[in-house]
């Protein structure tokens, strides 16, 4: 017989039996594969390797696996299963935009599907919270789970339910209102416990320290006691990284909070780091500069400082080549969730980003700004940090966005909506953004419009021919036309 009877047991028996004992699991379905199982099962088969791998912290074959089920999925119910678990997945790697393309294709195949199972649509939603919180669109999960709540009634599923209560104390805890987490926590746990969920019931210890922390109330010591029994027993390096990254974001000091040594503290940072979670490394190296400082060590602190700011502007970086995503997504939700933004932007796009960058210091990068006497200083750190941008230029392309240093661009050309950018190499590079969306990008200093069509790195000039229509060579032997109304203009930069 079978360590997995596909016959005999229902899909949450065998969910059970493949998280208990992922490595039987693993040895009895691959024996079965191997001897042909039959194609109604195919996709179940799969999706329990996944949660087998996942159990034993393969990532990879958990991801491998829950795609197959995907694709030999043959109903509906079963695409949908998949794709919420491999969603979830994705959120556990940090990889947001294939978790939202997932849990969008998902609500695709739910609105074609009217009859689809409510423990089945419950996932789903609750799955897209995690993903609005990882983004921190909360004003998107109130109509969310507005639905939600309409829907958990219907369920008898207790595990379901508890996931339910565990996400609604999640989002109370992002939105401060620490007493609702912890009463939507005290819910999930009862649940937890009577399905015998102890790990469940570990994780939830992560945030009643916090919450339990910041309201002062000395319970806090026993849940960091018994999480910290739990990751030692986990050794699981990136659940402590999440736990110290927690703490980071609540601005607690984890050195008095942890009792932590410098070293530990260190070799968790170096984690984050493989991973390029710049913004978490940031946070990580801010409240070491902090915990220096207190000490009345300067010099350390501010090592860890310029650390923290090095990884902020990488951060940056790496979210200007997302941003044309990050908004399509956000639209993509508010039609989803039907949602209405009341209030109306009218400032032009130079303010706009100035402001994003100058929430993006107050909030990430040292939350000191926002405070007196920094307060003053916030524009023109978020101006110093604009300056990083100009260093490089994003090309969207229809395979995606790869960058340009601005330093080897020699000229710009428009194309009608295109542009064509040519580096010092004579190389072409097209991209969907017109030239005026360069223009505001480029540094004044070393870009110049000669003509509606070009902007040209003056860096690059070989020579200059005046006339009412004048010319410009370039060191990659481009001749570049000057227009007579922007003659007097490229005349003064060339010969200042």
């Amino acid at each position: 017989m079978n360590f997995i009877d596909f016959n005999n047991k229902s899909l949450e028996d065998l969910k059970k039996i493949a998280s208990n004992f992922p490595e039987e699991t693993i040895q009895s379905i691959d024996l079965q594969l191997k001897n042909t199982i039959p194609s109604a099962f195919l996709s179940t088969a799969h999706y329990l390797l996944s949660s087998a791998c996942f159990e034993l912290k393969d990532q990879e074959g958990a991801l491998n696996n829950i795609t197959k089920s995907f694709e030999s999925a043959t109903n509906p119910e079963d695409k949908i299963r998949a794709l919420v678990r491999r969603s979830s997945i994705y959120l556990n790697n940090s990889l947001s935009l294939n978790a939202f393309i997932d849990l969008n294709e998902a609500t695709e195949i739910s609105v074609k599907n009217k009859s689809i199972n409510i423990d089945l649509l419950l996932p789903l939603k609750l799955t897209f919270v995690y993903f609005l919180r990882t983004k921190k669109l909360i004003h998107l999960i109130d109509p969310l789970f507005l639905e939600i709540d309409s829907l958990i009634s219907l369920s008898k599923n207790q595990f379901i339910i508890a996931h339910y209560y565990k996400a609604k104390g999640l989002y109370y805890f992002s939105i401060r209102d620490f007493q609702k987490h912890i009463a939507c926590f005290n819910s999930a746990k009862t649940l937890f416990q009577e399905l015998n969920l102890r790990e469940e019931i570990q994780l939830l210890n992560q945030h009643y320290t916090l919450s339990k922390f910041i309201l002062g109330n000395s319970e806090y010591i026993n849940h960091l006691n018994e999480f910290k029994k739990f990751l030692d027993s986990k050794k699981d390096a990136t659940l402590n990284l999440r736990y110290l990254i927690s703490i980071c974001n609540e601005n607690i000091d984890p050195f008095q909070l942890l009792n932590i040594n410098q070293k530990e503290y260190l070799r968790v940072v170096e984690i984050s780091q493989p991973f390029s979670d710049y913004k978490s490394t940031a946070k990580l190296f801010l409240s070491l500069s902090k915990h220096f400082e207190n000490a009345g060590d300067f010099n350390k602190a501010l090592t860890y400082f310029k650390e923290s700011n090095i990884y902020s502007i990488k951060h940056l970086e790496e979210a200007e080549s997302d941003k044309v995503i990050e908004e399509q997504i956000q639209i993509e939700l508010k039609s989803l969730f039907h949602f209405k933004d009341k209030k109306q932007k009218n400032s032009n796009n130079a303010k706009k980003d100035l402001n994003v960058i100058q929430d993006y210091v107050s909030s990430n990068i040292n939350p000191t700004i926002i405070s007196e006497p920094y307060q003053k200083n916030s524009e023109i750190i978020g101006r110093l940090i604009l300056d990083q941008f100009k260093t490089q230029v994003s090309i969207c392309t229809n395979y995606g966005i790869k960058f340009l240093e601005t330093n080897n661009i020699q000229v710009l050309e428009s194309d009608g909506n295109y542009t064509i950018l040519y580096d010092k190499d004579a190389k072409r590079h097209i991209s969907s953004k017109p030239l005026a969306y360069y223009e505001k990008q480029l540094d004044p200093k070393s870009f110049l419009r000669t003509h509606r069509s070009y902007i040209i790195n003056i860096n690059y000039i070989v020579h200059f021919f005046p006339g009412r229509v004048g010319k410009i060579e370039l060191t990659n032997g481009q001749i570049i036309e000057v227009s007579a109304r922007k003659m007097a203009e490229v005349r003064r930069r060339i010969l200042s």
